[in-house]
Formats: C-alpha cells, structure tokens, sequence
C-alpha cells in the first residue's frame, strides 16, 4: 500500500485507506507496528539514456511506540 503524508496540525500523519483498515480489522483507537520506505523519483538521464524516471526505495523500519 502507498499513502502520502499530510500536514496535521503541527505534525504530519498517514491516512490508512478504509479498505485497508477493514482487511486488517483496524478501529479508531488501536495501536499499529509499522515500516516505512521513502520513495524517491530519481531521474535517469545520464544513467540510463531514453530512461523513464523511476523510483527508488530507501527502506527505514523502526519500532514506534
């Protein structure tokens, strides 16, 4: 799943799409464990000539309270 984070008041927040808090059974309230990876659009040129950009993934996990 990709989420954006969004400004929440003086802090920043993911919002976890309905469909995904059903499949795991997530209500309002509950604690979650989770890892993030930074994706990045890197362009190409240079790289890879004639190249899309792409994406690349900086993977960051973290146990938060």
């Amino acid at each position: 799943m990709e989420a954006e984070i969004k400004k929440w008041g003086g802090s920043k927040a993911v919002i976890v799409p309905d469909e995904a808090a059903s499949r795991l059974g997530l209500s309002v309230g509950d604690k979650v464990e989770f890892a993030l990876t930074k994706k990045d659009k890197v362009d190409g040129f240079g790289l890879f000539a004639g190249a899309k950009v792409f994406v690349r993934e900086d993977r960051l996990e973290r146990n938060l309270p």
